[in-house]
């Protein structure tokens, strides 16, 4: 979260001349000897500042930086969050003053009273990523070792600066940190970089389990070099939350060259000519702008996508490719050397419809970009859809070869244990764990790369993977559980403000979903309050609950809703029932959705809670469908 206070008036300021801004606030009842942090209001003798000065305790200023937030910027371009092509990034170690709004950088702080970084560059590397290859994963597409992959190796020294890699602290024959491209092909890999570029400029912070470290392409046109943050789970197999930041060049000495740089930057004006039929349903024109070859200001009816030029490309004749109907791309001619001149203001470009000539598509050039794009970001983890997941095809990684592997959750009909509950449809997005009957063996999963945006804790240390429960109960006759997530007594610190979470847990007869029960937080000052309830803010299903409705016969109204079959723990050799599509199995189905509905709510279930169950019942019908529950990674 971003605190914003009031900027400090110049005219009280007392002209002393000390570096402790403490003293520049102009704040009368303030003592020098004593200062505050104008964020917790603490007094602190050990203060960080940035470039700008202004000082700030330490857990203060990380919790400012670390914590998720998407498009923090300070109107001189991307600061500590910015615009992509997906929406908005959060952009980790990253941020702005909360005083002056300069930027901040996790790793550009120092000590007010000695000048010195708090997080030094030269460093080891942890243990848990020695060996480590993290490729990129997205819902359609599945990375691989040499095409944008990040390499850990082991026994690998991360530190130095591009000027002096080494720094003269560590060996020169240790291996840094670095990408790898030597599975790209050249027409795909239009910057004709290196096959492995290392990182230069690393630095590790240890509670967030963050790495960040500079990329220099050196036949990069547009850009100096690429910014790569990166704060890894705490299981260390994905990459929780991240950003790409790619820093333009600004070395331009003319706005001549700026233009040549990036020759389609500024306003332009679409006109859409067409029958009368279509003459209603769109609008005669549209203006959008572009920036750095891409549309910041989104089209509806016209969107347009501008290719930068590749070097297979004639020289200063880079490809303009339209989208005019949205289902088809085509490339506009033009007559002109965009390496001696710009695209001038008037500039046409017409596009025919060759299924319909009444139909016609005409771009015209409004303005002139004469100022730098800002910087581009992509954002990793989280929400994303982005993921940089530890490669298991990588046999010389050691950290992976000792993990046990994960198993898929298993399903008891009867009793509560050996069961698994999550939420969203996702096992790791705090599902909890009923492995046995055991304080140890009862915990909440925070696993899944969706926890990515999640805050840290509240001393800047990253959420545990798997957070226990304690003083746990469970009552067989009423199904209820009970049970603390002690975070103050576990890892020393609260989260969020809160210093334990006390929950309840009603279960239906076939331990299918949580139908009922509540969450209370008890705050620092032992202040307990209901902070969630089930079936309302909280709605957990069975993370086995697909399986077992694809693999129960088709039920007579005879039968139970639940076979002696489904209660087995994932028999493979189980036979899977093929679902008839004729009538009769509709409506047997239908009667198994009513009975179902009503059963679940005869025991208190609420509506979302039946409408959970009844979709992955829904799903479950479909032969060809897909398990819509997501396995930890």
């Amino acid at each position: 979260m971003i605190i914003y206070l009031p900027i400090p008036n110049e005219e009280n300021t007392t002209g002393k001349d000390d570096d402790r801004m403490a003293n520049d606030d102009g704040d009368p009842g303030e003592d020098p000897l004593n200062p505050s942090c104008p964020i917790c209001m603490h007094e602190s003798i050990d203060f960080v500042c940035g470039p700008c000065r202004h000082e700030f305790c330490l857990p203060c200023v990380e919790r400012l930086l670390l914590s998720p937030r998407a498009g923090v910027t300070n109107g001189r371009g991307l600061v500590g969050g910015g615009s992509s092509s997906n929406g908005m990034v959060a952009t980790p170690t990253l941020g702005l003053c909360p005083i002056c709004r300069q930027e901040l950088y996790l790793f550009d702080l120092c000590h007010a009273r000695t000048g010195e970084k708090v997080h030094q560059q030269n460093f080891v590397l942890p243990e848990e990523l020695a060996g480590a290859i993290f490729v990129e994963s997205t819902e359609h597409y599945q990375g691989m070792i040499g095409r944008g992959s990040y390499h850990f190796p082991i026994g690998s020294v991360a530190g130095g600066s591009s000027d002096n890699n080494n720094n003269g602290s560590h060996s020169s024959t240790a291996v840094p940190p670095y990408y790898d491209m030597s599975k790209v092909s050249q027409k795909s890999d239009p910057t004709g970089s290196s096959d492995i570029v290392p990182f230069v400029d690393c630095h590790w912070h240890e509670k967030s389990r963050t790495f960040a470290g500079i990329l220099r392409f050196p036949n990069s046109e547009l850009f100096d070099h690429h910014q790569v943050i990166l704060s890894f789970s705490p299981n260390w197999r994905f990459v929780r939350q991240g950003v790409v930041i790619l820093r333009r060049r600004k070395d331009y000495k003319t706005t001549k060259e700026i233009q040549l740089a990036y020759p389609f930057d500024g306003e332009w004006k679409v006109v859409r000519s067409v029958g009368a039929i279509l003459a209603d349903a769109f609008p005669d024109h549209k203006k959008f702008t572009v920036q750095g070859f891409g549309v910041v200001e989104s089209m509806t009816n016209y969107p347009c996508i501008i290719r930068p030029r590749h070097k297979r490309d004639p020289p200063g004749k880079p490809t303009i490719v339209f989208s005019a109907t949205m289902k088809e791309f085509v490339s506009l001619p033009y007559d002109l050397d965009l390496q001696t001149e710009s695209i001038p203001i008037g500039y046409e470009w017409t596009w025919v419809d060759p299924a319909d000539p009444e139909i016609r598509m005409t771009w015209i050039r409004e303005s002139i970009s004469t100022s730098v794009p800002s910087d581009q970001a992509s954002s990793i983890g989280g929400n994303s859809g982005r993921l940089l997941i530890r490669s298991t095809e990588n046999e010389n990684d050691p950290y992976l070869n000792s993990q046990r592997q994960r198993v898929a959750p298993e399903y008891n009909r009867n009793n509560l244990w050996g069961n698994v509950f999550c939420q969203a449809l996702q096992v790791g997005l705090a599902s909890y764990h009923f492995e046995g009957n055991e304080e140890g063996d009862v915990y909440i999963s925070y696993e899944s790369p969706s926890t990515g945006m999640w805050p840290p804790l509240d001393n800047g240390q990253a959420v545990p993977a798997r957070v226990p429960f304690r003083n746990i109960s469970f009552d067989p006759e009423s199904r209820t559980f009970r049970g603390h997530i002690c975070w103050q007594e576990e890892y020393g610190t609260s989260w969020q403000g809160m210093i334990r979470w006390e929950y309840e847990m009603v279960f239906d007869r076939d331990y299918t979903c949580i139908v009922s029960g509540h969450v209370d937080s008890v705050n620092s000052h032992g202040i307990q309050e209901c902070m969630s309830r089930y079936g309302e803010s909280l709605v957990y299903c069975n993370a086995k609950l697909w399986e077992v409705f694809r693999n129960a016969p088709l039920p007579n109204e005879a039968l139970p809703l639940f076979s002696s079959s489904s209660s087995s723990n994932n028999n493979e050799e189980q036979q899977q029932t093929q679902l008839p599509e004729d009538a009769a199995a509709g409506e047997r189905y239908r009667a198994r959705s009513a009975q179902l509905r009503q059963d679940l709510q005869s025991q208190g279930a609420s509506v979302r809670t039946v409408a959970l169950v009844h979709r992955i019942l829904t799903a479950a019908q479909d032969p060809q469908g897909q398990n819509p529950i997501e396995y930890i990674v």
